[in-house]
């Protein structure tokens, strides 16, 4: 186990208490949940144990709320963890079912999960074991193609769980999605409550239990240190415009996942689809980061359907490739801060 890894990343199978009563074997599981990706690394959870069962609960403390005042991208990210939690349920040995806005429970309950009987975790080894590989990427990628027959592995996963893959398949289409989230990201750097916003989730230092640090972002030592005030006086949609256009442009694969509806049960969809369909990529060397912005502007959201030739919502947009190095993951709060009673 590499101990210069964040604490809550050590996780390992062996550790699994087997012999142990329900309530510690939910909480060994919850270890996985909390690794799901989430906007600004904000950890917008809550876990509620209960008799085999684990309630997921929006943190209200947690939302993003210049970028997300609806709660849409919360509700994904808690879509993901509950994915980790089916998936690391079923690969030891348990069956798990959920169920969104149960109505025995609190209204502020997103999900409840429920452990159930035995089953064969054989089949999905590969994905439970990306949840410790998975990181955001947020640099360049190396130039190398993304398998085409991958894309219909990608396509299934999503399926599964309620959403819709659509690649970006030419190069004109994906020059213009990157013109979408440039011209998004100069939107949001243009809004004052966006800036304060993004400048109270940046970390100097990997030392912290949530948010991005600078690095990560490909800011200096001085630069982190310096971003908490620069982002909140001076706009910075200029400066991050060209970059995420650059990111965008020169992706090996782009693609969004899209929904029927735009309901809370669609998006904790999309974020278990979102979450399947990349640690199936990571399974398998790729890497991925989130290119959010022009979801988050409804006028330039809708502009993304014409684009993208869809009718549906399309809920997060993603970039993927083979990273160019070791990627170091973001820090995540213990697990003694995620439950509540």
């Amino acid at each position: 186990m590499d101990t210069r890894l964040p604490r809550a990343w050590r996780l390992s199978e062996r550790d699994y208490p087997e012999n142990a009563d329900s309530e510690e074997q939910l909480r060994f599981l919850v270890g996985y949940a909390i690794l799901a990706p989430s906007p600004q690394n904000s950890q917008p959870w809550i876990f509620r144990l209960g008799d085999e069962t684990i309630d997921i609960v929006p943190d209200p403390f947690r939302i993003l709320e210049a970028r997300d005042p609806a709660g849409r991208e919360r509700a994904i990210s808690c879509g993901s963890a509950l994915f980790n939690l089916r998936l690391a349920c079923r690969h030891f040995g348990r069956d798990a079912s959920f169920r969104i806005h149960p109505p025995e429970a609190d209204s502020e309950v997103l999900a409840r999960f429920h452990r159930e009987g035995p089953c064969d975790p054989a089949p999905e080894r590969q994905i439970f074991e990306a949840i410790l590989q998975r990181r955001s990427w947020r640099q360049p990628f190396a130039e190398k193609q993304v398998p085409t027959d991958l894309l219909a592995t990608l396509e299934e996963s999503a399926r599964l769980e309620g959403a819709r893959f659509t690649p970006v398949t030419s190069p004109s289409l994906q020059n213009a999605l990157a013109g979408l989230v440039a011209e998004a990201d100069w939107r949001l750097g243009s809004n004052e409550a966006v800036r304060r916003e993004s400048a109270g989730w940046i970390r100097a230092t990997d030392h912290a239990e949530d948010g991005v640090p600078g690095r990560a972002m490909g800011m200096s030592p001085v630069e982190a240190m310096l971003a908490p005030v620069t982002h909140r006086v001076f706009n910075y949609g200029d400066t991050r415009a060209s970059r995420d256009r650059s990111l965008a442009c020169t992706a090996p694969l782009v693609f969004a996942l899209s929904t029927e509806g735009d309901e809370p049960e669609d998006w904790v969809a999309c974020g278990q689809a979102a979450q399947r369909v990349l640690l199936g990529a990571v399974a398998q060397g790729l890497q991925g980061s989130f290119l959010n912005p022009p979801v988050q502007v409804p006028e330039l959201r809708n502009r993304l359907k014409t684009l993208l030739d869809i009718e549906i919502w399309p809920q997060v947009l993603v970039r993927l490739g083979y990273p160019t190095g070791p990627a170091r993951p973001t820090p995540r709060r213990p697990l003694t801060d995620v439950f509540h009673s």
